[in-house]
């Protein structure tokens, strides 16, 4: 999977930059704005994911599968994740009153 494929939630950016936490924790922590991952042929790709806009879906080409040796999932351009904070810090320092609101977030678990 391309870490680089997909957007980060502000949030997700901003407790990995404030928590200092390392790219494979915070993979294995978090679905880092993945909701679902849906595989399918290459053939049927296209339609698939023409399918899946009309029904009001976002959808991004995350990665492919491969034969591999083992061992799961391979994440690839980690460093990505590193890139999406910045975004968020400006904001913050330009609403200085958006941190203190984040304080009465109700956060349930599985929504990150």
């Amino acid at each position: 999977m391309d870490a680089a494929a997909w957007p980060v939630p502000k949030v997700l950016s901003w407790l990995k930059l404030e928590g200092q936490i390392e790219h494979e924790e915070f993979a294995k922590t978090f679905n880092t704005g993945l909701g679902t991952v849906m595989v399918a042929g290459q053939e049927h790709v296209t339609e698939t994911t023409e399918e899946l806009r009309k029904a009001g879906e976002t959808v991004y080409k995350v990665g492919s599968v491969v034969e591999g040796k083992g061992g799961g999932c391979v994440l690839k351009h980690l460093d990505a994740w590193d890139q999406t904070w910045w975004p968020f810090r400006i904001y913050m320092y330009r609403h200085p009153g958006f941190l203190p609101t984040m304080g009465r977030w109700l956060l349930f678990p599985g929504t990150l």
